[in-house]
């Protein structure tokens, strides 16, 4: 995870001071790479992943893989403007399961261990307020072809329900950090502004997790 957050006082994005992988790194006394990058879905890292894989000669012994928040998202400015007619995400699930697994294949065949994450719970309604803060993005018309803002925490919960049957496939570790998350009381209290990005908050409760987790799988 980048670590990044919305700051409300600042109005843009940031990367949190305390992001995850720097947390867990010196809890765990180990070194980590964080790879990862915004907006970024799994069609677009396979390539990035092969390309590294190649060329780098200290590969790390395992990769840590979060992918479907942005891959289930859509291009909202193009739905507006035709709510009535179908739209892909940016990922359509047969090239998610399918662009996953090759990852997998291919760090696997480095001798990598990948550990897959389920992807933390969004809120719809936030975030549905925030993309339709865009002009060209109209809340009527968005309904029309949602029929209701909570199909993007369904659509977005599908694809981490994709997540352990392909883990589980191809013998990789899992680590669910939604049910944690939706364990909580109140897991919005957990979220930026936005209802997708983890807020300072949040950072904190999945690096704890993520510590506990290390501990329980011995990495």
């Amino acid at each position: 995870m980048k670590g990044i957050i919305y700051d409300e006082h600042k109005k843009r994005y940031i990367t949190s001071t305390r992001d995850c992988p720097s947390v867990v790194q010196e809890a765990l006394a180990i070194n980590i790479s964080n790879k990862s990058l915004f907006g970024c879905t799994i069609s677009k890292a396979k390539n990035m992943i092969f390309s590294w894989l190649d060329k780098e000669l200290n590969l790390p012994q395992v990769v840590v893989l979060e992918f479907g928040g942005n891959d289930c998202d859509y291009d909202w400015r193009e739905v507006s403007k035709a709510p009535e007619q179908d739209h892909l995400p940016f990922t359509p699930t047969n090239y998610f399961v399918d662009d996953y697994e090759s990852v997998i294949f291919a760090l696997k065949n480095k001798q990598i261990i990948p550990v897959l994450m389920s992807l933390p719970p969004i809120s719809a309604k936030r975030y549905f307020s925030w993309i339709t803060r865009d002009k060209d993005v109209s809340p009527e018309k968005l309904l029309v072809f949602l029929k209701d803002v909570q199909k993007i925490y369904r659509h977005q919960e599908f694809y981490s329900n994709m997540i352990a049957p392909i883990a589980e496939k191809c013998k990789c570790y899992y680590f669910d950090l939604r049910t944690k998350m939706l364990c909580l009381p109140d897991y919005e209290d957990y979220l930026c502004i936005d209802g997708i990005h983890p807020n300072e908050k949040g950072y904190s409760f999945i690096s704890t997790e993520w510590i506990k987790y290390a501990h329980q799988i011995g990495l």
